[in-house]
């Protein structure tokens, strides 16, 4: 396994300073006219609506991929069945994202695709920012009271840890009645009880907490150590233009460590701006850490391909030479460390 590199923590503060930085910050993202005839590459990151996203945007607002000289297009993603072809075909340069079979299929039939660096990892040196989360009628009658109408996402990943939270009490996936609809309506439907129990991430796991609701499983705990998210490269950056493609990475590895700093005022003004989302509750959420050095955990990657191949959704589990390509982020390491 890859070594992991905690050196940067998710801390929280105060709201009393957010509302000057809020409006700077906003202006800089949304009001900063583009050029006519900018004349620099433009790089393509899909991007979707969740705080673990914001590696990207903070790069953005920062300027770190202006000091660089590059363009970059922020492109909403709907899922794995349009964005993975995408990134293979060119349309897309960069794919962030959770682990799935899609991915690693598309890879083993000789798709120009490799993961670059991490994006996500659970581990129980932070605050909890993801957990199967049950309504108060099921938290009364006990912890291994099965919340059999449960929702939770589409993706695999997320199937991989319900399966494994629910076999912590005996149960099974055919034990319960899922839907899969979106976080906010999730979080509103386990609070009132319209279902029993629900996979919720941040900041939705933290306001949950602080309105008094039952946590079933922390998934920290449950997947300690498991890769969740990754950087994707397609073929532009990966071969056609590799310069390039260590720039980006060199963008993306600074947005990681701004973004390990947690909710400071200024990185909450700017996900507050891409969001939508309101700055107390930013402020008052997990920040999930990434991995400072950016490398990948192959282990947990395989075990997860192993499940996936058992439940028949992967074509076979390949080694990690055939699907990581580790340039990119060492680049970008020897660039940010040797700043002082």
């Amino acid at each position: 396994m890859r070594p992991f590199d905690w050196r940067t923590r998710g801390r929280r503060v105060g709201l009393g300073g957010f509302v000057a930085v809020l409006a700077l910050v906003a202006g800089a993202i949304s009001c900063t006219p583009r050029p006519v005839n900018d004349e620099r590459p433009l790089v393509r990151i899909g991007f979707t609506r969740y705080l673990t996203m914001g590696p990207m945007f903070i790069a953005q607002a920062e300027g770190y991929f202006d000091e660089l000289g590059i363009n970059v297009e922020l492109i909403p993603i709907r899922s794995s069945a349009v964005s993975i072809p995408a990134l293979s075909q060119g349309r897309l340069d960069v794919l962030p994202g959770p682990m799935s079979p899609s991915l690693f299929n598309a890879i083993h039939r000789g798709a120009p695709i490799r993961l670059v660096s991490d994006k996500g990892s659970y581990t129980l040196d932070s605050c909890s920012h993801k957990a199967f989360v049950v309504s108060n009628d099921i938290a009364s009658q006990g912890a291994k009271t099965l919340p059999k109408r449960s929702s939770f996402g589409r993706e695999p990943f997320s199937e991989f840890g319900v399966e494994r939270a629910l076999a912590r009490f005996g149960f099974t996936m055919d034990d319960v009645e899922a839907s899969h609809i979106p976080m906010s309506a999730r979080y509103d439907a386990v609070r009132t009880g319209r279902i029993d129990g629900a996979i919720l991430n941040e900041p939705f796991t933290s306001r949950f907490r602080l309105e008094g609701g039952e946590i079933w499983i922390e998934l920290n705990d449950l997947l300690r150590d498991h890769q969740y998210s990754v950087f994707a490269f397609g073929p532009r950056l990966l071969s056609e233009d590799p310069g390039l493609g260590e720039k980006v990475a060199v963008a993306l590895l600074r947005g990681v460590r701004r973004f390990n700093e947690g909710a400071t005022p200024n990185n909450v003004a700017v996900m507050a701006d891409a969001l939508g989302w309101e700055a107390e509750m930013l402020a008052r959420a997990c920040w999930p850490p990434m991995r400072h050095d950016g490398l990948i955990n192959d282990q947990s990657i395989e075990e997860f391909q192993t499940w996936a191949l058992e439940h028949g959704s992967l074509d076979a589990v390949i080694p990690v030479e055939d699907y990581w390509d580790p340039r990119f982020i060492e680049h970008a390491r020897r660039v940010l460390d040797a700043k002082p």
